[in-house]
């Protein structure tokens, strides 16, 4: 499964689109995917959602299936009305997965915990993943910030705050951490069942380029971040 780490880091940041009005213009993560058909925006309060929380509600609903459905991508996505602020607590209102059954796969949208938008996809470059044990969102934020100290939100339209996501690198499973640091695009993808730090990238203009990680250090000089407190 390299080639699809490889793809994942490549367009880890691209899917962050606005979706649209509200809801239902789209994820891009790679070109053969369209997207998803748009809906009427739910009529309910705003309601940010952990990864983890995310998860529950979409693996839930992916088991109501006719033919049972497993998550194999979840990311975070703006919605309208975002701001740089959106994310800075380790939820967003906006989540889209793919989801893998015995039918195939399909691309599902969520915004305020309800489901918006779906859409069949090719199955061929998904598998199931496992939920995480431990890293949450916020947890992930935190570590991510704490490496990282210069790891900021971004501004840009269509990305705008904080993202996350749970995918593949490298073929192993890893959360994404997606701000900004300077003025490029930035990830840190951690382990998702220990919280590790397993890489960090910018995109510039031309390339990615890995960037070095930071580590903390406490009072009493260990260093490396942990998952308490999240």
């Amino acid at each position: 499964m390299r080639g699809i780490g490889k793809r994942m880091v490549g367009w880890a940041l691209r899917w962050l689109v606005v979706i649209g009005s509200g809801v239902g213009a789209g994820c891009q993560p790679s070109a053969s995917a369209q997207p998803i058909p748009g809906s009427a925006a739910p009529e309910s309060p705003p309601r940010g959602m952990t990864l983890l929380e995310a998860w529950d509600t979409l693996a839930a609903w992916g088991k109501t299936r006719p033919a049972e459905a497993a998550i194999a991508l979840l990311q975070s996505t703006d919605v309208e009305g975002d701001t740089p602020a959106a994310g800075q607590d380790g939820r967003r209102r906006g989540w889209s997965a793919v989801l893998v059954g015995r039918d195939g796969a399909q691309w599902v949208h969520m915004v305020d915990g309800r489901i918006v938008g779906q859409a069949a996809r090719p199955s061929s470059r998904f598998r199931p993943l496992f939920r995480p044990r431990d890293l949450d969102s916020p947890n992930a934020l935190t570590i991510a910030r704490a490496v990282r100290p210069d790891f900021a939100a971004s501004e840009a339209p269509g990305r705008q705050g904080f993202h996350f996501a749970l995918d593949r690198w490298e073929g192993r499973e890893v959360v994404l951490v997606i701000g900004t640091i300077g003025r490029w695009p930035a990830r840190i993808g951690l382990d998702p069942h220990t919280g590790a730090v397993l890489f960090s990238q910018i995109e510039t203009a031309a390339r990615t380029l890995p960037i070095e990680i930071v580590p903390r250090r406490d009072a009493d000089g260990s260093g490396d971040p942990d998952l308490a407190g999240g």
